[in-house]
C-alpha cells in the first residue's frame, strides 16, 4: 500500500465523523437559543468546546462503521473504476445519504450528503496528487 492510499484511507475514515459532528453542532447552535448541551453554561466558557468534542466521540461510535465501509467502497471500487468526477461525487453523496439515513432524521441525511461530498473531494484531491507524482 503506497503512502497516498494510506492517507486517503485515513482521511476517509476520520473526516466524516469529525465533519458531521461539526456540522451538527453548528446546526444545533443556529436552531436553538441555547447550546448543544441544553444547560446553562454559567461561568464555563469552554462548555461548547467540550460539547463539540463529546459530539465527535459519539460520531465515531455511530458513524465509524459507515465511514470505514464508505471509504472502502470509494477507495477500492469507485476511484479505481469510475473516471468521471461527477459520477464519483454522485456515488459519494449516495453513500453519505445512506449513512445519514441510518440515524433516522432528515437533518442527519442532509449532513450525510454534505459530508459525503466533502470526503470524496478530499479523496479525489489526494488521488490526483498521487497521479501527478508518478
Amino acid at each position: 500500500m503506497n503512502r497516498f492510499r494510506l492517507y486517503r484511507y485515513l482521511l476517509g475514515i476520520n473526516l466524516p465523523p469529525i465533519l458531521g459532528a461539526i456540522l451538527f453542532f453548528i446546526y444545533t447552535e443556529l436552531r436553538t437559543s441555547g447550546t448543544v448541551t441544553f444547560i446553562d453554561s454559567g461561568d464555563d466558557p469552554f462548555l461548547p468546546i467540550r460539547a463539540l468534542i463529546e459530539l465527535m466521540g459519539f460520531a465515531y461510535i455511530f458513524i465509524g462503521i459507515q465511514a470505514v465501509t464508505a471509504t472502502t467502497i470509494m477507495e477500492f471500487l469507485v476511484l479505481k473504476r469510475v473516471k468521471r468526477y461527477s459520477i464519483q461525487m454522485f456515488i459519494a453523496g449516495c453513500l453519505g445519504l445512506i449513512s445519514g439515513a441510518t440515524l433516522g432524521s432528515w437533518e442527519f441525511v442532509v449532513i450525510g450528503i454534505l459530508v459525503g461530498f466533502c470526503a470524496v473531494f478530499g479523496l479525489i484531491k489526494l488521488q490526483r496528487k498521487e497521479v501527478s507524482r508518478i
